[in-house]
């Protein structure tokens, strides 16, 4: 995730697309849209399950993840913080 927030920071703005099973995870998609991140590739049995995460999402609580989730002690609290990510 680093490395994604690195080139999406990067003064020339660097184009990043997620291109793994992360990228269909319903519970990484809010992180990922916080990094700026639009472009997800994924086996297209896990596109209706991301694309109502992608609705689901608050982009203005997304946007604050990636900084939380590179903070966060294990990976238990970086899930919490996606959950915490919809909107309602």
């Amino acid at each position: 995730m680093s490395l994604a927030a690195d080139g999406v920071r990067a003064p020339d703005r660097v184009e990043v697309g997620i291109i793994v099973e992360v990228a269909g995870d319903p519970l990484a998609i809010p992180v990922l849209l916080g990094l700026g991140i639009a472009d997800l590739s994924m086996a297209p049995a896990r596109i209706p399950l991301a694309k109502q995460a992608v609705r689901a999402t608050d982009l203005e609580k997304a946007r604050r993840l990636p900084q939380e989730a590179l903070t966060a002690e294990s990976a238990a609290e970086v899930r919490a913080l996606c959950r915490g990510a919809k909107r309602g």
